[in-house]
């Protein structure tokens, strides 16, 4: 799906950029913030909604999450970045086995 990441591939490397797992953590603030100050009844909606939300994120970021373990163990790895920023995204570099950088 790649809604969630942009998966770059070269010779030498792939290259996966996270682009928001920053507004991952804000719609959860949000959504509990949301069930806690609202009215029972008008809130009802926000976790059906919320869990919508996760199971499509966490659905498709499967693929590089498990990509980027298995290289983990594998080849060489540089992460960079972070998952609270939106300016500047959790990068993952994955060397390619047998090419050197």
């Amino acid at each position: 799906m790649q809604l969630t990441y942009e998966r770059t591939e070269t010779e030498e490397e792939i290259i996966i950029v996270h682009k928001y797992w920053a507004l991952f953590y804000l719609f959860f603030l949000a959504a509990i913030l949301g069930v806690f100050f609202l009215d029972v009844w008008n809130s009802r909606p926000i976790p059906a909604l919320f869990v919508l939300f996760v199971l499509i994120f966490f659905a498709d970021n499967w693929r590089p999450l498990r990509e980027t373990g298995k290289a983990m163990n594998e080849s060489e790895v540089t992460i960079y970045g972070s998952k609270f920023s939106l300016s500047n995204p959790l990068t993952v570099r994955i060397k390619k086995q047998g090419k050197k950088l």
